[in-house]
């Protein structure tokens, strides 16, 4: 622009409210999500427990006590190697772009719903699911929230794996016959050394100092200043950009090329076959070979266990998986992200990055990404002393959004609509609202659904509350599986890709709930509901031909566009094209009240920490003062009943709740 005035914004244009958004990201990310420190260290104590308890189980279930289950490979050969191998034979469901065969959830998920899949591998399989799990949640959730410095929870890690390096290294001794000779004990004596050097050339690691490397990557090399402990010693000799020349050396990756040399290796070779008579296992030229795959064929071979060598070889592998560990945990990771500390120790709350213009839909994104932050792990996020959080999560947002708009698009009225309206009065004095969802479930089984355990009286049909009861059994466990469905299937989604995501659908405790459910089934499922809502199947044919006679489309709400530029066939990437109005439009109607509400209760409001502090789709958490949470409440919900003469002028109501904790921030 040159010269003049900049040109008013409309309250409610596009431009508007994504210049406001962009300031609510900004504020957002000022005021962060404070963490319970003793109740994250207590779920982290919790997970690692998980993941070392699954980890040991499926290294029973394999026979190798040195399956390092962070190895895609090794996973790879235990699962899909033939019995007589020592793997479990499984069918290879996927490959990687490598030609690997593939350990990804989506490609063993398959087996396990497999009748003729062995009961050994059916258990593998269900505990790896749960150690990667717990694993994750550890990495990702729990040790990047820790109020350390960047490499710190590493650190820790790496210790524990070298100190269990070192109990299995004095097991391994304590196994070796007493009449063994001298020489026969050099790989034992050999790999003490090796373990005791890296961890006297660590001293950086093991006294508690930062990392080198994670000095620059934060660009704090200045704290050498406040502490003399960080900095002189890594700072006395670095090159012109400030790098250090000679970093500290790894204790893990020391323990592994010391443990892996040709010197040790014919110490190995005389330690095990110089005092047990065991076969020796061969490479290609003749030679006698001490590899990983050798000592484990060894410790599956019945002649150890005869002669004794078994517990021997199972503390040398256990050994060897945990040299490997160490040293995965010593090097600098390859992304950044895998272990940045989130947590900005001054303030102890997690700031994360807010995006407003990253989501084609209108939708906020964030790094670390607090949007998807598991349940079984949110309790962790609490509010300030002398403060609560106010949350609202607006009801059955895109239904509602997906229904006014193909109603309006198509003039076939949806019943959904009639459900949203309607209320009914109970003998307590209550007001009791309809529930759509049990309209879906009645579209797809017809009557049969009031003769199912744990379903509404006669008078209550349609209702999932009711005085003195509410719904239960199986009748509320098909109602999920029916929110499921017609999710899946209001945006036009087949029947393979919505059987992909329901028999991926897991429990709190990592359980598939669905993983029996034939594509058949759930074909049949879709079937039956879409004939039950025309509007829904006539208006993803109306966006269609809007998209090829525009050239765009263009949410109802906001007026934002999307062109689908990348779409090549419109009935092919049908979900596409008709998900972008619903879901901007939702994502529009949201923000709208945001935006009014921080307009009463803008970020900092009452001193750092407080006004809103996260945005979850259709979901607002803010932090008010105690003094303050009667009226903030009120305010909340009052912003985000919104209606737009656009969508049938269907009301999207919320109800806001006062908690404690994240954990419980719903009604």
């Amino acid at each position: 622009m040159t010269g003049g005035r900049a040109p008013s914004l409309r309250l409610g244009g596009t431009l508007a409210l994504d210049t406001q958004m962009q300031a609510i990201c900004r504020s957002m990310h000022t005021q962060g999500m404070l963490i319970d420190q003793e109740e994250r260290a207590r779920l982290q104590r919790k997970y690692a427990a998980k993941a070392q308890d699954y980890a040991a189980k499926c290294r029973e279930l394999a026979g190798n006590p040195g399956l390092n289950l962070n190895s895609p490979a090794q996973v790879g050969d235990q699962l899909y190697a033939s019995r007589l191998s020592g793997g479990f034979g499984c069918e290879v469901i996927e490959y990687t772009d490598s030609g690997a065969a593939s350990t990804a959830d989506p490609a063993i998920r398959p087996l396990l719903r497999d009748p003729t899949l062995a009961q050994d591998a059916r258990s593998f399989i269900l505990a790896y699911r749960q150690y990667r799990k717990a694993d994750k949640i550890l990495g990702t959730f729990l040790r990047p929230a820790e109020p350390v410095a960047f490499g710190e929870s590493r650190r820790v890690a790496c210790l524990e794996a070298v100190a269990e390096a070192r109990r299995l290294l004095d097991t391994a001794r304590r196994l070796l016959p007493s009449g063994a000779s001298a020489d026969r004990g050099t790989f034992l004596r050999k790999a003490e050394d090796a373990l005791q050097a890296a961890v006297d050339r660590s001293g950086a690691l093991l006294d508690g100092r930062l990392w080198a490397t994670d000095l620059w990557e934060l660009g704090v090399a200045g704290w050498g200043a406040e502490d003399d402990s960080l900095g002189a010693s890594f700072l006395a000799d670095t090159d012109e950009d400030g790098v250090p020349r000679a970093l500290p050396a790894s204790a893990g990756g020391a323990l592994v090329r010391a443990v892996y040399s040709s010197e040790d290796r014919v110490a190995l070779r005389q330690a095990l076959h110089g005092v047990w008579p065991l076969q020796p296992r061969r490479t290609p030229k003749g030679g006698i070979t001490v590899a990983r795959g050798a000592l484990v064929e060894l410790w599956r071979d019945p002649a150890s266990a005869g002669c004794g060598a078994r517990a021997f070889l199972g503390a040398v592998l256990g050994f060897f998986a945990a040299c490997s560990e160490a040293r995965r945990l010593a090097l600098p990771p390859a992304d950044a992200e895998e272990d940045r500390c989130y947590l900005r120790r001054q303030t102890g709350r997690i700031h994360a990055d807010w995006k407003a213009h990253v989501v084609v839909t209108g939708r906020l994104a964030s790094s670390p990404n607090l949007q998807n932050i598991p349940r079984a792990v949110r309790s962790m996020f609490v509010p300030a002393p002398g403060r609560k959080y106010v949350y609202a999560d607006a009801d059955q947002l895109e239904l509602r959004t997906a229904a006014a708009r193909w109603s309006a698009l198509t003039g076939i009225r949806s019943r959904y609509l009639d459900a949203f309206a309607t209320t009914k009065h109970g003998s307590d004095g209550k007001v009791y609202h309809m529930d759509p969802h049990q309209l879906s479930m009645h579209g797809i089984f017809k009557d049969t659904i009031w003769d199912w355990p744990g379903a509404p009286p006669a008078e209550w049909h349609f209702y999932k509350k009711w005085p003195g009861g509410k719904i239960a059994d199986l009748f509320d466990i098909q109602r999920d599986l029916t929110k499921r469905v017609v999710y899946l299937g209001t945006y036009g989604g087949e029947a393979l890709k919505a059987h992909e995501v329901l028999t991926s659908a897991e429990d709190d405790e990592g359980t598939l709930i669905y993983q029996d459910l034939s594509v058949r089934e759930v074909a049949a499922m879709l079937h039956a509901w879409r004939e039950s809502v025309p509007e829904f199947v006539a208006g993803w044919d109306e966006e269609i031909a809007a998209w090829e006679r525009q050239g765009y489309l263009a949410d109802p709400v906001t007026g934002r566009r999307a062109w689908f530029r990348n779409i090549q066939d419109a009935q092919e990437d049908r979900s596409q094209i008709v998900n972008f109005p619903i879901q901007s439009a939702g994502a529009g109607l949201i923000a709208r009240g945001l935006c009014a509400f921080t307009g009463h209760y803008p970020g900092g409001f009452a001193g750092p920490g407080t006004g809103v502090v996260n945005l979850c789709h259709d979901a607002i958490t803010a932090e008010v003062p105690e003094a303050e949470v009667p009226r903030a409440r009120e305010l909340l919900q009052q912003c985000m009943m919104q209606r737009d003469a656009s969508l049938s002028g269907v009301d999207f109501p919320a109800e806001a709740v006062i908690k404690t904790r994240w954990e419980d921030a719903r009604p």
